[in-house]
């Protein structure tokens, strides 16, 4: 039987109750309690109780996880929380601000980490400069169209996270934060990268997927600790040789969903490459012999690259290879033999969608089975005479 709706009001309304009750001995512990951390998380609050205003109990608070709410009036809650002169880590993400973020929210000087994502927040105040300490900005999931040029005040940021939001540039300030490690910029709209994020010498992590780039800058091949690099779901057409001879230190490469034709010889130079995934580039037809160097690689990714028709023999050179995928690769014919000297591969997809056009021999099959590699796809060549069967 279905509830009645008058029932389901009073459950609602007895649960923000409970929730209700439940801030408040939150909040009541911490002022008896003196403490530096609280968390009102979870509390359907739609404003700011004042006591965080006004009881000397809370000033000395360092950490506070305003999280999940309904929070809405960012002057409302900056303006209370502007006496928390102590505050390092503010956490607001999953509320409902939108619109500019309140002038006041740049009063919290000692902030190091803030979190707004997933709000409707659509532009950042100039006053954000004073964020001098700020080691982490996380504003994933909102409606931000730039960055303000303050944030090259931002010398102490190590991760800057802006994913889904509307972003068509990164402003050259990017480039004036000496200790960022993360950079995460992806789902948005960027169409270019500043010349200037080749300053970040630091950066080890660096996610541009789903944007509009088509081209990279060459300054990006300062960033020599980079270890990944996300390009997925962009227009790129061309990966310059330069970028793979400065970015040695590369563990994870994807370049899947672009418009790459060939890549260039200078892959290579990655040595320290683990994760490789070209897929879904339509044109691209093989890859160049020099991806033989890149003997750490343990997963390489080339499916739905409906032209690609070779794997060169050096191939053989990715002695600690365990996956090859080249799934609805349908003008892939046939394997080198020397895949079969890949003695840690577990993991062989050949499939397409209909008649399965990659041939193998019985002996290349049964030697990676013997290691229980698991091949899926293909064509199994018999003796002359006996036919073929599916493997």
């Amino acid at each position: 039987m279905c509830p009645r709706l008058g029932d389901v009001y009073k459950n609602e309304q007895a649960a923000d109750e409970v929730r209700a009750d439940r801030m408040f001995f939150r909040l009541r512990r911490a002022i008896h309690e003196s403490t530096d951390t609280l968390s009102l998380a979870n509390g359907n609050l739609g404003s700011l109780p004042d006591e965080i205003r006004t009881r000397p109990e809370l000033q000395n608070l360092k950490e506070l996880d305003l999280s999940r709410n309904q929070l809405f009036n960012s002057n409302q809650v900056f303006g209370v929380l502007q006496s928390l002169e102590q505050l390092q880590k503010l956490d607001l993400s999953d509320n409902f601000f939108n619109g500019v973020l309140s002038p006041a929210a740049g009063l919290l000087t000692q902030l190091q980490n803030i979190s707004l994502d997933n709000n409707h927040i659509s532009q950042l105040p100039p006053s954000v400069q004073a964020w001098t300490q700020l080691r982490r900005f996380s504003a994933a999931g909102n409606d931000l169209a730039t960055l303000p040029q303050q944030i090259g005040s931002w010398t102490a940021l190590e991760v800057l996270d802006v994913r889904r939001n509307r972003l068509q540039a990164l402003p050259p300030e990017t480039g004036l934060m000496p200790q960022l490690r993360r950079l995460l910029a992806g789902a948005n709209a960027l169409v270019a990268l500043p010349a200037t994020i080749g300053n970040n010498l630091e950066l080890q992590v660096l996610d541009l997927r789903k944007n509009e780039l088509t081209e990279l800058p060459l300054e990006l091949a300062n960033c020599a600790a980079l270890m990944v690099l996300h390009l997925g779901q962009n227009k790129i057409s061309m990966v310059q040789p330069q970028l793979f001879e400065g970015l040695r230190q590369l563990r994870e490469l994807y370049l899947y969903s672009n418009r790459l034709a060939l890549l260039p010889a200078e892959v290579g130079f990655l040595r320290e490459l683990r994760k490789m995934s070209v897929s879904g580039n339509a044109a691209l037809r093989t890859l160049p012999v020099e991806i033989g160097h890149c003997e750490e690689l343990q997963e390489l990714h080339l499916n739905n690259c409906v032209k690609f028709n070779a794997l060169p023999p050096s191939v053989s050179g990715l002695r600690a290879l365990r996956e090859l995928s080249a799934a609805r690769c349908k003008a892939l014919k046939s394997l080198p033999a020397t895949v079969a000297e890949l003695e840690l591969l577990r993991n062989l997809d050949v499939r397409t969608d209909a008649k399965q056009v990659c041939k193998l021999t019985p002996e290349f099959v049964e030697v990676l089975q013997s290691r229980h590699c698991k091949v899926r796809g293909g064509v199994i060549k018999k003796a002359k005479g006996r036919g073929k069967k599916k493997a």
